[in-house]
């Protein structure tokens, strides 16, 4: 029996005191679907409402208030101006001169010593935004003190239970629960859960309502995971419409609980309602629609529905290539996904065309990596099928040294290193010589 392999999937995530909510769905792999379904998270939190101004009252220096005419006397105050103007270039695409602005408000309001309030207004809002910035560069620990300080210049301007504190604890609760620190985050998600409700924020408690069904969920507890993922859901048909991304979010983290816990069927519906509503929401070619679509097609690959599976990634593929380009690796996933579900109908020259165009992509954009070296394997696997050991040779050879490249990550108990390495070994012991094989089975 040919079998395949694909890594499980990741799930890039960010948040940011903002108002807009895009579920960030990244999915990975090689050929075969993971054990867990695709999960979903907000990028962005429900609107505050700022308090009501008294005639008097200070100048402004919320993000909310650069082109308010009534504040311009704000942004004479050189961190809110700054701030201001990295949001604008963050909107303008232009990512690395907005990061550089931004860490001049940062630095500036941090060293201001007669405009206190103010600057303590700006560090709310600017670590906030530079915290989710190192988060999305990789940069845990960074990221851990700049949500820290975020914090705590939220709850010292706005008050230690104000809607700007619960969402900066939000933002950082979400941080711990994607890096699997689900004692931290925990309690820091039922307090925001509790200043939400105090607050009458809804939007917020619905976002880490759902981030709590998410934790319980992956942390094995999926009834009731399901069932705070059932209680977003109706939040959040409340607060924004039955018909809205952010239900959309929730759809897929429930969709995901059932797949997981071998529920395929009831899972794929909850799939088919988030694409439904992503598609109306953001259209059929947005990131978050075709990843839920390719978790869609991925469950029914697992689940043996091979035939349904087909049809998804062909009709996926053109759409992945035009949203994110021939050679990403969004795209590449779909291609060797298609070569499994083809592969596993007998359909091997069609599967051996889909393998060998997936590695020759990641030979030039992830050389030596684990997803690599499966498409190599999986391509050897077909030409051996569909001829013989000499002829997957050059594919074989391919495996091997991406294997080998990979053996330091393997015994740093990476494991889908160690199980790529595994693979690679176990299928070199079908193509060994029948002297090599039988010495082999004598040494177990």
């Amino acid at each position: 029996m040919i079998t395949f392999y694909k890594p499980k999937n990741a799930i890039a995530s960010s948040s940011l005191l903002a108002l807009a909510v895009i579920a960030v769905i990244a999915s990975g792999g090689c050929a075969t679907p993971p054990s867990t379904g695709v999960r979903a998270s907000e990028s962005g939190v429900a609107t505050v409402t700022p308090p009501t101004p008294s005639p008097a009252r200070a100048a402004c220096y919320r993000p909310t208030c650069c082109d308010d005419v009534n504040d311009a006397a704000a942004l004479r105050f050189e961190p809110h101006r700054l701030n201001c103007r990295a949001i604008a270039l963050t909107a303008a695409g232009k990512n690395s001169e907005s990061l550089a602005t931004l860490q001049s408000a940062i630095a500036l309001a941090k060293a201001e010593t007669v405009q206190t309030v103010a600057a303590t207004e700006v560090l709310c809002f600017t670590l906030n935004d530079a915290a989710h910035r190192a988060n999305e560069l990789g940069d845990d620990a960074g990221s851990r003190v700049l949500f820290d300080g975020n914090l705590a210049a939220c709850s010292n301007r706005f008050g230690a239970t104000s809607d700007t504190a619960a969402q900066a604890l939000y933002g950082g609760a979400t941080q711990h629960l994607k890096r699997g620190r689900y004692s931290v985050a925990l309690p820091q998600l039922q307090r925001v859960i509790a200043w939400s409700r105090s607050n009458g924020n809804r939007g917020l408690e619905s976002f880490a309502t759902d981030a709590l069904g998410r934790l319980k969920d992956e942390s094995g507890d999926h009834a009731e995971g399901q069932r705070l993922l059932r209680e977003a859901i109706a939040i959040k048909t409340a607060v924004f419409g039955a018909r809205s991304k952010e239900v959309a979010v929730s759809y897929t983290n429930l969709g995901a609980s059932y797949i997981e816990t071998g529920n395929g069927a009831v899972g794929r519906d909850w799939y088919r309602r988030a694409i439904d509503l992503y598609t109306e929401a953001l259209g059929a070619a947005s990131i978050s629609t075709l990843d839920v679509g390719s978790a869609l097609a991925a469950s029914h690959l697992a689940d043996g529905e091979l035939k349904q599976a087909e049809k998804l990634y062909e009709t996926l593929l053109p759409r992945f290539t035009d949203t994110y380009g021939n050679t990403d690796e969004h795209a590449v996933a779909i291609i060797n996904d298609w070569g499994a579900a083809l592969a596993r109908q007998g359909r091997y020259a069609d599967a051996l065309t889909k393998f060998e165009l997936a590695v020759r992509i990641r030979r030039v954009t992830v050389p030596n990596s684990v997803r690599h070296g499966y498409s190599a394997l999986n391509a050897a696997k077909m030409k051996k099928v569909s001829a013989n050991c000499a002829a997957a040779e050059p594919l074989r050879s391919e495996a091997r040294r991406v294997a080998t490249a990979n053996t330091t990550n393997a015994q740093q108990s990476n494991a889908e290193a160690v199980q790529f390495v595994k693979d690679t070994l176990l299928f070199e012991q079908e193509c060994a010589p029948p002297k090599q094989r039988a010495a082999r089975g004598k040494k177990k």
